[in-house]
């Protein structure tokens, strides 16, 4: 299953990178291999660790399949803008807006023997942990982790989340999680006066698709956390 993830500057809660991806996709970039690269991502994470800073990770969803983890990219990228571009400027440092991957990938023959090199090269590096005081260091700062969203950035959040349709397997398990959950009787009542004889249109009910996984326990509980407000 995969995740969408962000990295965030500790110092001012916001996040400056969205990606997505399974395992310990969310760490790799870290090692030291990785901070190598010559992007921005990687030029502020570099920046941030020589003034003793660690940047934050934060998970924004679990359990995803491929598709909606893309779509959540995409939507989180969108929502925040980009450093990059003039059109929907914003502070992160990705360089697309998301959903492309390397999922499935094969490389060449070429390809692996460069990454047989590097990884050759970086050997001595293999098996780096960090010390207990810096584990405790992250495990504070994680709990003092604030996530800003700006009016501006829920409205991009609004438009992203317009057309979006989540797979039947996740709709499942969003359902299988509210299962058994009270609702306010005056709640209910009041979405079903609202709700009477009206036709919804698909967009329509793609939005409210996603408006139930905003709405689900996982969701519920990234906002508690990181103080995200939808």
């Amino acid at each position: 299953m995969y995740y969408v993830y962000a990295y965030v500057d500790p110092r001012n809660g916001v996040p400056f990178y969205i990606g997505k991806g399974r395992g310990r996709r969310d760490r790799e970039h870290l090692t030291n291999s990785a901070l190598r690269k010559r992007t921005p991502f990687y030029n502020k994470l570099r920046k941030l660790l020589c003034e003793g800073v660690t940047p934050k990770v934060a998970h924004l969803a679990d359990n995803l399949v491929e598709r909606d983890a893309f779509a959540l990219e995409t939507f989180f990228i969108l929502a925040l803008g980009r450093r990059n571009d003039p059109t929907n400027s914003g502070p992160l440092c990705n360089l697309s807006n998301g959903g492309e991957g390397s999922a499935g990938h094969i490389p060449s023959e070429e390809a692996r023997r460069k990454y047989a090199e590097a990884a050759r090269r970086n050997r001595n590096h293999t098996g780096h942990k960090h010390s207990e005081e810096t584990k405790q260091r992250i495990r504070e700062a994680r709990r003092k982790q604030v996530i800003v969203f700006t009016e501006e950035a829920r409205r991009r959040m609004s438009e992203a989340r317009k057309g979006h349709r989540l797979s039947d397997a996740t709709r499942k398990k969003l359902i299988a999680t509210r299962t058994g959950q009270p609702r306010d009787p005056n709640a209910v009542e009041k979405t079903a006066a609202a709700n009477r004889g009206q036709r919804r249109s698909a967009v329509a009910r793609a939005r409210m698709s996603l408006g139930r996984f905003l709405k689900s326990p996982a969701a519920r509980e990234m906002a508690t956390v990181f103080k995200i407000a939808f």
